[in-house]
Order: structure tokens, then sequence, then C-alpha cells
């Protein structure tokens, strides 16, 4: 097993290894640094305000009643029992407006008519919001390390070309 000090991939043969080293992994410092066996033994979580949180969820629920259905003895394997729909419902917690919502139904085309049409609601207006925040200018804000990496920068991270002079 060869394992690249860079970025901690590894690769089962050497010829591999040499591939994946030449084509650049030597450019990048991607390496993460995981705690050792007896210093760390758990990973803890900080900084729960820089997590993105989802705008809305919503939770979905079907009841229904179980009826035992007859069976043919002969047959290796049957239905044993029915579901009859019975209730219906769904909650939706919005955390942008700060409020949930409850709706029950008693009718299960009624239900899906809903879910259907407050998940549109939803997802319409949160392309609006996302439309009006890309029509603002948000600089990037970079850290002086981030800033050196940037100046020595010869490819482009995600599509590997190489940056022209000219753009």
């Amino acid at each position: 097993m060869y394992f690249c000090d860079n970025c901690n991939q590894h690769h089962s043969s050497q010829e591999s290894f040499h591939k994946h080293y030449t084509l650049g992994c030597d450019n990048f410092t991607t390496k993460i640094n995981l705690p050792t066996e007896g210093d760390d033994d758990f990973i803890v979580f900080k900084n729960y305000q820089n997590q993105i949180e989802k705008p809305f969820v919503m939770y979905c629920d079907a009841e229904a009643f179980t009826t035992f259905e007859k069976h043919d003895d002969t047959k290796n394997t049957f239905c044993y029992q029915h579901h009859k729909d019975s209730a219906f419902c769904y909650m939706l917690v919005d955390r942008v407006e700060n409020k949930s919502e409850l709706k029950v139904f008693d009718n299960k085309l009624d239900y899906l008519k809903g879910i259907i049409k407050v998940a549109i609601e939803k997802c319409t207006l949160m392309k609006k919001s996302c439309d009006e925040e890309c029509e603002e200018y948000h600089p990037i804000k970079m850290t002086k390390s981030d800033k050196e990496r940037h100046k020595c920068s010869t490819h482009c991270s995600l599509c590997k070309n190489e940056f022209n002079e000219n753009e």
C-alpha cells in the first residue's frame, strides 16, 4: 500500500501512486491531520454558528388500520394483512419566519396535494430570495494565507485548467 503524504490518498501500486503524484497532487496541501490515538479519542464539533441551516423542514406522517386477510395455504408467500388509510398530516417548520404549521387530512389525495403545494411555495420563495441575494456583490473574505496561495496559483482548483494571462 502506498500513501500520499500530501493528501492521504492510498494507492495499491507504486505506478498508481507515481501517476497520482505527478498529475499535480504536489501542488496542493490537502492533507487531513487526524488526532493520534490516546490524545483525542473523539471529535468535538464547535462553531455551530457557521453551519448552514435548512430554511424549512417538512415532517410527514400517514396512519392506517390493519385488517387481516384470508390466505391460501398452498402458496409459499401471501398477503396476510391490508393497510386501510385513516389519517395523514404534515408539519412544516419554517426557520426563516420562526414558525410551524400543522395540517391534518382525512383524504390521501388532499394530503398529497397539500404537501406538494407547500413544498412548491417554499421552494419558490427560496429561489426568489437566492436571486435577490445573488444580485448583491459580496467580496470574498480571505486570510493572509489564502491571499498568498492565491497569488502563487497557476491552475484553477475546480477545472484544473492553467490560468491565462489575458484573463
